[in-house]
């Protein structure tokens, strides 16, 4: 079943959560919801960048 909620989802309300997200895999951050992620959560973009996130290239 699928619970639609209104909100910010970087602010989550109750809990832990887990957001399913569609994502490339250019191993960029700069585009869409990944932006609001980054400003909520500045170390994920940091560790995510640092990394090598292009497994298959």
């Amino acid at each position: 079943m699928i619970d639609y909620v209104h909100g910010d989802a970087t602010l989550p309300t109750q809990g832990a959560r887990v957001l399913a997200h569609i994502c490339n895999d250019v191993g960029r951050w700069g585009k869409g919801f990944v932006v609001l992620v980054g400003k909520a959560y500045p170390m994920a973009r940091a560790e995510y960048l640092a990394m090598d996130a292009r497994p298959f290239g």
